[in-house]
């Protein structure tokens, strides 16, 4: 579902998850986007790029810093809007087929993720998943370059 949501976009899951990162001021900082994503820091950096490619995010060293501060440009800013606006009619139409205990269990299971620092690998450990991350960050457009 997410993959026809950002389709039209011309970006990945993967993308998308970078650019609203940036976008909630979650990384401000390349250093960010691994640690959160638990990916390699060649594969921020690739992913970077061919957002940097693309016209998306912008990227500078500041101050001698060894990590690079990642800005959103305009057009950046304006994907990631006409993507949560895209998607939220496809997001309310798969939790609303769920019987509404499970929609308010799930409701609160993402409120508590939230406030987690790793939420992500929280959410894998309660569904049984002892991998780092199984989100498929080495899809070959994420790894290889832009588009």
């Amino acid at each position: 579902m997410a993959r026809r949501c950002v389709r039209r976009f011309g970006i990945t899951p993967a993308r998308y998850d970078v650019l609203y990162a940036i976008f909630k001021g979650h990384a401000k900082r390349q250093r960010d986007l691994w640690s959160m994503f638990h990916v390699s820091r060649t594969t921020v950096s690739r992913m970077v790029a061919a957002l940097e490619t693309l016209g998306l995010v912008e990227r500078s060293r500041p101050g001698g810093r060894a990590s690079r501060s990642i800005y959103l440009t305009r057009k950046g800013e304006r994907l990631v809007v006409e993507a949560i606006r895209g998607c939220h009619r496809a997001m309310l139409l798969l939790f609303e087929s769920l019987y509404l205990s499970v929609r308010h269990r799930l409701h609160r299971a993402c409120k508590v993720a939230m406030e987690l620092e790793d939420p992500i690998s929280w959410v894998a450990k309660e569904f049984g998943d002892r991998s780092w991350f199984s989100y498929p960050y080495n899809h070959p457009e994420d790894v290889g370059g832009p588009g």
